[in-house]
């Protein structure tokens, strides 16, 4: 098994199992997002070792193609997660109106992966593994999208945690923190479908796992 894989099947196993802890903990609105946010997360993760460790081409695309249906939801549900926490009535029209496209979005990206070559164009031996994909014409603008969700996200935690007091504006800086970090070190899976290598790369998806676990205390204290 290659490193990138290892760390990818830790975080998928480790992220389930928060979700679930995290779900039956408190059947509140915010610990449901949370288990739908880390429930893509950890499907994402899998899908991605088992693409980069598939020995047939088949597979590893079949992989591919699936784990870009999770892709574009996952900073969409961060943000749907951060309006549930930050109790969204008071974020404004712009974050639902946000909200609503992300979703129809993340939609339209999981079709098209499926069923055009414009997400996943092929996957070939590259970078020392048997199949790797190579990003298709629109796979910039899954990227996109991506950042652009996160930083909606952050802004928000950002903007009400200059003021917010006591207890919440903790939990806040935690979550601002733990997604910066989890964020950054996520980012560098990007990496391999353009055929650059950088650190955090291979190892970025334990800094995930991590971000992941700091929510979940945000959440159960």
């Amino acid at each position: 098994m290659n490193q990138f894989a290892f760390s990818c099947y830790v975080t998928s196993a480790v992220t389930f199992l928060i979700s679930l802890f995290v779900f039956f903990k408190k059947r509140a609105a915010v610990n449901l997002i949370f288990f739908l946010y880390s429930l893509m997360i950890s499907i994402w993760a899998f899908l991605t070792a088992t693409h980069s460790m598939a020995k047939t081409a088949m597979v590893s695309e079949l992989c591919a193609r699936a784990m870009h249906v999770a892709v574009p939801i996952i900073p969409v549900l961060f943000l749907h997660f951060v309006l549930v926490f930050l109790e969204e009535k008071k974020q404004g029209r712009f974050a639902h109106t946000a909200l609503i496209i992300g979703y129809i979005f993340a939609l339209v990206i999981g079709t098209l992966s499926f069923t055009s070559d414009l997400i996943v164009s092929r996957v070939r031996p590259k970078l020392g593994y048997d199949y790797f994909m190579d990003g298709g014409p629109l796979y910039f603008v899954v990227i996109a999208s991506f950042i652009l969700y996160v930083i909606i996200g952050l802004a928000l935690l950002f903007r009400t945690y200059a003021t917010s007091k006591d207890v919440k504006k903790h939990q806040i800086q935690y979550l601002f923190i733990g997604s910066l970090i989890g964020y950054a070190f996520g980012a560098s899976n990007f990496f391999p479908v353009y055929n650059l290598t950088a650190f955090p790369y291979p190892y970025g998806s334990f800094g995930i796992s991590c971000y992941v676990f700091l929510m979940a205390y945000t959440i159960v204290r």
